[in-house]
């Protein structure tokens, strides 16, 4: 999940060259940078991976313990979605296909919501504004057989328990309780 979290928000692989590179891992870690994949290439350079959004700070802590930052590469949806930034002509095309596909193929041929996709890859939990298309979609494929409903009992089975150890569950004056 923190992978998938760091793919959406993005991330730099960078290279810290200077006297003493070690100063700026300090610094960092006070300044509550998050970094992983360190590897030192030599006395005098570190290579680490850290969240896009904390380059600007990386920079200016780098300039106090007198090192370079060399931006290697980076990855993420900020990288992906700058791509497109200039072809207008693309996105226009690609939000225009949407609508054709919404709009001319019959609700039994379009693919499923991705909630019940969701759920029938695992996921015991799904969070969206849109349970009203949702829910009925759900029960629909729980009633096809494309979710089965071992799945289900599943997953609502893992969030009762986890509202169990949390507490949020009451044991007194529930209906299910003897």
């Amino acid at each position: 999940m923190r992978h998938l979290m760091n793919l959406i928000r993005g991330m730099v692989c960078v290279r810290l060259t200077g006297l003493f590179p070690e100063r700026i891992i300090n610094l960092c870690a006070q300044a509550g940078i998050d970094f992983w994949a360190m590897e030192w290439l030599d006395e005098h350079t570190v290579r680490f991976t850290t969240r896009r959004y904390t380059l600007g700070l990386l920079e200016e802590l780098a300039v106090k313990a007198g090192c370079e930052v060399e931006r290697e590469s980076s990855r993420g949806l900020p990288d992906f979605l700058g791509r497109f930034r200039t072809r207008y002509a693309f996105l226009a095309g690609l939000a225009f296909a949407g609508y054709l596909v919404l709009r001319f193929v019959p609700p039994e041929r379009q693919p499923p919501l991705v909630c019940v996709l969701a759920l029938a890859a695992g996921c015991d939990m799904v969070v969206t504004d849109q349970f009203q298309e949702e829910i009925p979609q759900v029960l629909a494929a729980m009633e096809d057989g494309t979710l089965p409903m071992e799945r289900v009992d599943e997953a609502v089975a893992r969030v009762l328990g986890w509202k169990y150890d949390l507490g949020l569950l009451e044991t007194e004056g529930t209906p299910w309780t003897s």
